[in-house]
C-alpha cells in the first residue's frame, strides 16, 4: 500500500512540474537613434504556425514580459513604421533574457500625391 501512495504522489509531482511556464524578457528600441518604442507587439509561435501562441506588448520603457512553456519558437516583434524582426528561440526552464532588440525605420517612397479639392457653396 505504501509504494501505490509513493507512486502516486510521485506521477503527481512530475506532471505538475513538467507543466511550468517561465519569463521571456527584453527591451524594444530604435535603432537609429537607441530610444525604446513603447507597446511594440511581441509574439511566439510554434514550428509551422500561423497563429501565436502568446505574446504581448512592451511597456512605455520598451521592456516587455511574457510568460510562455519552455521550448523552441519563433519570435515576432513588430510596430507600426518598423521593419518586423524575426528570431528562433529556444527558451530553457530558467527562463531567457533577451537584452535589447533593435528595429530597423521602415523606409517606404510614395509616388507624387495630388490633392485636389472644389468650392462648396452654401445657399442658405
Amino acid at each position: 500500500m505504501r509504494y501505490i501512495l509513493i507512486s502516486i504522489l510521485s506521477i503527481f509531482f512530475i506532471h505538475t512540474t513538467n507543466g511550468q511556464s517561465t519569463i521571456v524578457k527584453g527591451k524594444i528600441a530604435d535603432s537609429d537613434s537607441g530610444k525604446v518604442i513603447p507597446f511594440a507587439q511581441v509574439a511566439f509561435y510554434e514550428a509551422g504556425s500561423q497563429s501565436p501562441i502568446t505574446g504581448g506588448t512592451s511597456k512605455a520603457n520598451g521592456e516587455f514580459k511574457i510568460s510562455i512553456d519552455p521550448g523552441n519558437y519563433k519570435m515576432l516583434v513588430s510596430f507600426v513604421g518598423y521593419q518586423d524582426y524575426e528570431r528562433e528561440v529556444s527558451i530553457p526552464e530558467e527562463g531567457l533574457i533577451l537584452g535589447e532588440i533593435n528595429l530597423t525605420v521602415e523606409e517606404e517612397v510614395m509616388e507624387e500625391v495630388v490633392v485636389e479639392a472644389n468650392e462648396v457653396r452654401n445657399l442658405y
